[in-house]
């Protein structure tokens, strides 16, 4: 029989009441839930980076996830659960809030995290103001928001550095029109483009979650980085927080791809093209750095029109990101003004000529 993993993880008391003390978004300070006094700690910043080597050991998180993993309440006593990738918990019997010690952890450690700036009330105004901006979304739903569950969250990404040198050649084609005769006609017409490009790519994230996908995360960007601060378990008190699901291996050949991709479409914007008939790049590496950094962000899930949504907000920023509902009214209608700009513009260039 599978022995359950015994966890060290510690609880934080108001030395003046007893009562718990949780990370203030607002204050930047500890507060106790009970009597409301406020406590500093020490906030050091965390910019700097590690070189990056294929193959650490012992980056996988999996088995540690299907584990169980028990604590004791400092508390009241009671036997506390810790299930899948959670780094922080709380006892379902008296509500003290415990983070799980860092060297428990396994694999790779969070050396750095960005403070949520604002908490759950802030965080709904902010929300309501965020979707008026946003033209898609049914006026129905900005008017009458349905009650939302709000849930703060810190996200374990991998932030990478790195240089590119690429070599590319390809061939593109682009439609032109000619005069033969009275009339003008449309030719397509093939050429060949080849180059060098260098390009500098920092804080490039990717995020390595169970509960989050990549189109989310980067709809949450850009956080600042420079309010990035050394890892300190009292910023995650009172808030929920994961370990990594993708190993740093994985989440860096990620980073590649999608790098790889912004360098093709970066060096295609240089050329007026309507199509590309082949494209061949060769792309060295160098200077290659990363860190395991907690990101927050909060999660809205809410029901509307008998549909489940979740939504994500940047914690830091307060923009609203990924999983809002959207009008097939306004969609319709946005195609039809693109169209109506299209056939104007042909319009305006056929007179021209």
């Amino acid at each position: 029989m599978e022995e359950n993993i015994k966890l060290k993880a510690s609880n934080k008391k108001c030395k003046n009441c007893g009562g718990d003390l949780i990370f203030n978004p607002k204050t930047q300070k500890l507060d106790c839930e009970k009597c409301g006094s406020q406590f500093d700690f020490t906030m050091i910043k965390h910019l700097d980076k590690n070189p990056y080597v294929r193959g650490i050991p012992n980056q996988d998180t999996h088995a540690w996830a299907s584990e169980t993993k028990k604590m004791k309440c400092e508390t009241c006593g009671a036997d506390i659960e810790l299930y899948g990738l959670n780094i922080t918990s709380k006892c379902p019997y008296c509500e003290s809030n415990y983070v799980t010690n860092i060297n428990e952890l396994p694999g790779l450690k969070p050396e750095a995290v960005i403070p949520f700036k604002f908490n759950e009330e802030d965080a709904l105004v902010k929300f309501q103001q965020g979707i008026k901006k946003k033209f898609l979304v049914p006026t129905s739903f900005k008017k009458r928001l349905p009650k939302s569950n709000i849930l703060g969250v810190y996200v374990p990404t991998f932030n990478f550095d790195m240089d590119t040198f690429t070599r590319y050649s390809g061939v593109l084609e682009r439609e032109v029109r000619v005069k033969r005769g009275k009339e003008y006609v449309t030719k397509t017409e093939r050429f060949n483009i080849s180059g060098t490009q260098d390009m500098i790519h920092r804080n490039y994230v990717i995020e390595s979650s169970d509960n989050i996908n990549d189109k989310q995360i980067t709809s949450l960007l850009p956080y600042d980085f420079e309010e990035s601060y050394q890892y300190d378990e009292n910023f995650i008190r009172g808030h929920r927080a994961k370990h990594y699901e993708d190993n740093l291996d994985k989440c860096h050949d990620l980073a590649k791809s999608k790098i790889d991709e912004a360098i093709k479409q970066f060096i295609l914007k240089k050329y007026d093209y309507s199509r590309v008939v082949s494209f061949n790049a060769n792309t060295t590496y160098s200077n290659e750095k990363y860190i395991y950094k907690l990101l927050p962000l909060y999660n809205f899930v809410f029901d509307y029109h008998k549909k489940q949504y979740t939504v994500v907000m940047n914690g830091q920023s307060g923009k609203v990101g990924k999983g809002l509902p959207i009008s097939p009214l306004k969609v319709s209608i946005l195609v039809l003004l693109i169209l109506i700009a299209i056939a104007l513009l042909i319009i305006l260039m056929s007179m021209g000529e």
